[in-house]
């Protein structure tokens, strides 16, 4: 099936009688059933888990307003554990930390990162230019670096918890928001 079959569902939710919508949804949700049984029969169980992760947050949290609703606040400079959500290719997605740049009218600007190895050593050179090597930081346990082209505004109930703190006075979180900026506005 394809993304025109599925939006033509709404053409017949509109001009077709009850029972018809009936038959059409089944019909749709039997297809998409089967699609999904075929891809995650074909993904590795570690990807499986995030993403069955994924879907449980969202269900669970797509109607909160704010990580306020959840016991606790969000500020500039908290690196988070974070549920990014289904992501395309090059793009963080699912379960990661990420660095709030800033807060704006109940989202977070945040910027994913990993402490992956061989990206933190690409972080350290001229062609990691994306990149942002945060080394060491309390509260973590591995060196991090900054994917600064993934930064996006997220409602602050995809944030799970809060690991660890760059006060936003520091010579590291200034570097970082100037580095930013220079990238966005290139």
């Amino acid at each position: 099936m394809q993304v025109k079959d599925i939006e033509a569902f709404y053409d017949v939710c509109v001009s077709q009688k009850e029972h018809v919508i009936q038959q059409e949804w089944e019909k749709l949700w039997d297809w998409f059933i089967e699609e999904k049984k075929d891809e995650y029969a074909k993904i590795t169980y570690k990807e499986g888990v995030q993403r069955l992760v994924s879907e449980k947050n969202y269900n669970t949290r797509r109607n909160i307003p704010s990580s306020k609703a959840l016991g606790f606040t969000i500020e500039p400079g908290d690196i988070c554990y974070t549920d990014f959500g289904q992501a395309y290719l090059y793009e963080a997605g699912y379960q990661h930390f990420g660095l709030v740049i800033a807060i704006v009218h109940f989202k977070a600007l945040i910027i994913p990162m990993t402490s992956n190895e061989r990206t933190y050593k690409k972080s350290l050179t001229s062609d990691g230019t994306y990149l942002f090597p945060l080394g060491a930081i309390d509260g973590l346990y591995k060196e991090s670096v900054l994917f600064l082209n993934d930064a996006k505004f997220i409602n602050t109930a995809r944030i799970i918890d809060v690991k660890a703190h760059v006060p936003t006075n520091s010579k590291l979180f200034i570097d970082i928001k100037n580095r930013f900026k220079s990238l966005i506005l290139e």
